[in-house]
């Protein structure tokens, strides 16, 4: 699916709250959901809260935190209510994992010391 001026338009925009939020926690994950909470204005003060422990999984390299923020926003537009809804659970999960696989894609996996090794060109002890 070709992307519009609309699509560029809104992805400049959240990369701006990204850039502008990320140096006040240094926490990809809590960054990554508040910008997509705010941008589209959705509730979840407590999900804010709750990715506190996320970036790598506790700092341990694991799933990138950026992955997991985002995660947060379709679940609480799209996510089911009922714990026996399989039909509505299944239907949801297609499009976040297409949003997984290009983030992978685009960024070799989504393991936190993975893309930052990638992208910085090392690895670092994300607890130190």
């Amino acid at each position: 699916m070709a992307r519009n001026d609309s699509d560029d338009r809104l992805l400049s925009q959240l990369a701006d709250r990204v850039n502008r939020y990320y140096p006040l926690p240094d926490n990809c994950a809590q960054t990554s959901f508040l910008a997509l909470q705010e941008q589209f204005d959705l509730n979840g003060g407590a999900v804010l809260k709750a990715l506190t422990t996320c970036p790598g999984i506790a700092l341990r390299g694991e799933i990138c935190g950026a992955v997991v923020g985002c995660l947060m926003a379709p679940g609480l537009v799209f996510g089911r209510d009922e714990l026996d809804d399989w039909a509505g659970y299944l239907s949801r999960l297609l499009p976040v994992r297409r949003s997984c696989a290009g983030f992978a894609n685009e960024h070799v996996g989504s393991n936190c010391a993975d893309v930052l090794e990638r992208h910085l060109a090392r690895r670092y002890k994300l607890a130190d």
